[in-house]
């Protein structure tokens, strides 16, 4: 299809349901609902007490339920006095115990490598807090008597990142290991709900940066490149365009692809014409990585390989832009998807895997 053609697709907002039959667009729209409601009912949780005797943190999760875990971490750790990283696996980390707090995230509870991992931390004296559905997740945190918060929203995983996301920045900061005033959190939200307004449906491709940096994609692949806080956003960024295209996309981290990625771009033969790069930059990046992605881009000159860059303004902080450019990928990854007339919500491989391993 010609760049009219394919606008032409996106800017006839009534047709998407003809593609989009779990209508995620309104889970996209539901964003800043998700991360408000989540911060006002995880306030009023009830934690124990001593939940603040804690000496490290461990994050466990298993695809979109992990990648909120990972922007987590990204946004705290620069400032937080106690070593939090993230298990994606069955087996948990021998230091785990009873000075540990373990945050389990999983949608639905039941995801088997989430479970398993959570309940071995439980056994072993963790302060657990769920994040989830319902399911074995919260089935543990009873078990335990622990805590866990509740997610009462009907759509895929990876739709209810707000809750999952905004559930562990919000306990983090109950327990006083991230600190962000209500002030930030409320016009975070705020300016996120001016740039959806910015990208949503119902602003023609000419004046939408999101549906134009969908037509940019279709066709190639795309390769997300992020540093620091973004880092997790261009995983993030990945996951999507492979969940709702249904379409191969990769993702690098900056300054590490320096180191490997950018060597790797000469072969297959016309390589240039078969990628297209998306460089997530932050105006918080390092002074050195912002060097760093001016230097890409020279090298992408010389390739001849196509790349666009994405800096989200205004932003008020850290949290403000990582919630923005999530938002702003997802937009793009939905509209990729009505490009390829694919429906965005079934993930029939993924749940193949989870059949063939249930009846083992």
């Amino acid at each position: 299809m010609d760049d009219s053609s394919l606008s032409r697709v996106l800017d006839v907002e009534n047709d998407y349901a003809l593609i989009d039959k779990g209508n995620i667009l309104q889970n996209l729209l539901d964003f800043p609902d998700q991360l408000n409601t989540v911060f006002s009912e995880v306030k009023k949780l009830t934690i124990p007490s001593n939940y603040i005797q804690i000496n490290k943190v461990l994050f466990i999760g298993m695809g979109g339920s992990a990648i909120g875990a990972e922007m987590t971490i990204g946004l705290v750790k620069e400032n937080s006095h106690l070593p939090i990283e993230l298990c994606r696996d069955y087996q948990i980390p021998n230091w785990v115990d009873g000075k540990t707090l373990v945050i389990g995230s999983s949608y639905s509870g039941e995801t088997e490598e989430t479970v398993t991992a959570f309940e071995k931390t439980a056994q072993k004296g963790a302060k657990i807090f769920g994040i989830t559905c319902g399911g074995k997740i919260a089935s543990i945190c009873r078990k335990y008597k622990a805590p866990y918060y509740e997610i009462n929203y009907g759509s895929e995983p990876r739709m209810a990142l707000g809750y999952s996301l905004g559930a562990q920045i919000a306990l983090l900061r109950k327990l006083k290991i991230y600190d962000i005033q209500d002030s930030e959190i409320e016009r975070s939200i705020r300016t996120l709900d001016k740039l959806i307004e910015k990208i949503s449906g119902r602003v023609e491709t000419k004046s939408n940066f999101a549906k134009q940096l969908a037509m940019n994609i279709y066709g190639k692949i795309p390769v997300f490149i992020g540093s620091s806080t973004l880092s997790a956003v261009a995983k993030r960024a990945k996951q999507q365009v492979n969940e709702n295209t249904k379409s191969i996309a990769f993702f690098e981290q900056l300054p590490e692809m320096n180191h490997n990625f950018v060597v790797g771009l000469q072969f297959p033969d016309n390589i240039n014409e078969k990628i297209f790069i998306i460089l997530l930059q932050s105006s918080y990046d390092y002074p050195r990585n912002k060097l760093r992605y001016q230097i890409l881009q020279t090298i992408f000159d010389q390739k001849n390989i196509a790349y666009e860059s994405v800096i989200i303004q205004p932003t008020i902080s850290r949290f403000s832009e990582l919630i923005g450019v999530v938002s702003y990928i997802d937009f793009v990854s939905y509209y990729l998807s009505l490009l390829y007339r694919i429906d965005p919500s079934p993930i029939e491989t993924i749940q193949y895997i989870k059949e063939k391993l249930a009846k083992e």
